[in-house]
């Protein structure tokens, strides 16, 4: 199980189900819980009873005044899902929907596995479910589908940076070996510097990503270093 909830009330709810809510519930209050994280607003702090009532139909039995931040009560609901699926051992093949693994979702939209990882943390609902007698994570198309219709262009920005040339790759290579190279000519150049530049290179080159206007000094700092002779084209 997962340890590292946010709110200590959602932690114990968590418990709470796990050891009385009979299989049907946890799989009704997964479903409930999926539904308020499509909801939820980052902006916004939520009450822990309005939270417990949509998940589970109940309010609690004693006052919980505390509120949850809209991040972290997103935080928390992802963690519930995966947990409250996870103990009621409900095999891949009988959600009556399809449902990918990992690596079946990074393949359908052409990105490694550390970016389906990176679309979890930004609030793509996984369950873990049995899949050939193995407990596994698992995507449910719907879950998908709703990810994707409210981040499309990080879904096909993720594609791209899958869909370098080997062109574009030589391209960053040979910037990162003209600046080490100025480097050893008396201009000083730190490692993040050299990170910094490769990336962003890369973010405008090759995937038609500029340097957003709201980010001046990085975009003055980028323009500056890109003119210098040495790392001339």
């Amino acid at each position: 199980m997962q340890r590292d909830y946010q709110n200590p009330e959602l932690r114990e709810l968590r418990d709470q189900q796990i050891r009385f809510a009979p299989r049907v519930k946890k799989l009704q209050q997964v479903e409930a819980a999926e539904r308020l994280i499509a909801e939820i607003d980052s902006d916004k702090t939520y009450p822990y009873e309005y939270v417990c009532f949509r998940v589970t139909g109940y309010r609690p039995s004693e006052p919980a005044p505390s509120k949850i931040k809209g991040d972290d009560l997103r935080h928390d609901l992802q963690l519930f899902v995966e947990d409250l699926s996870d103990s009621a051992d409900m095999a891949a093949d009988n959600i009556g929907e399809q449902v990918l693994t990992v690596e079946e979702l990074a393949k359908q939209f052409n990105v490694s596995t550390k970016t389906i990882s990176r679309w979890r943390e930004l609030g793509l609902v996984s369950r873990r479910l049995v899949f050939d007698g193995r407990k596994r994570v698992g995507f449910l198309r719907s879950s998908v589908d709703r990810f994707v219709k409210t981040n499309q262009e990080r879904v096909a920005r993720g594609a791209r940076f899958s869909q370098l040339t080997d062109e574009q790759r030589q391209d960053i290579i040979e910037r990162a070996r003209r600046l080490a190279t100025a480097g050893g000519k008396g201009i000083r150049f730190s490692v993040a510097d050299v990170t910094v530049l490769v990336t962003v290179d890369f973010a405008v080159g090759a995937i038609n990503f500029p340097v957003p206007d709201k980010h001046r000094s990085l975009k003055r700092w980028y323009e500056a270093i890109s003119s210098r002779p040495s790392l001339a084209a």
